[in-house]
């Protein structure tokens, strides 16, 4: 599934303090910043949200585990 990012959007995450990338999964490894299910990281990390370019969606991950 995939969103638009928008400042709608962002508005809401802030707001209800939603958990959805990368740095809040449990499959997450800080060092050296990689799923350790071997899924790939970069669409899904809290810098892809908080700096997307122009028309960027936000995609969420099926292993997604909050920690």
């Amino acid at each position: 599934m995939d969103l638009p990012i928008t400042p709608e959007l962002k508005e809401e995450v802030a707001r209800f303090r939603l958990a959805f990338c990368c740095e809040h999964c449990l499959h997450f490894a800080d060092e050296p910043g990689a799923c350790d299910l071997l899924y790939p990281v970069a669409p899904h990390r809290r810098a892809a949200f908080e700096r997307p370019p122009p028309g960027a969606r936000l995609v969420f991950c099926k292993m997604f585990e909050a920690r």
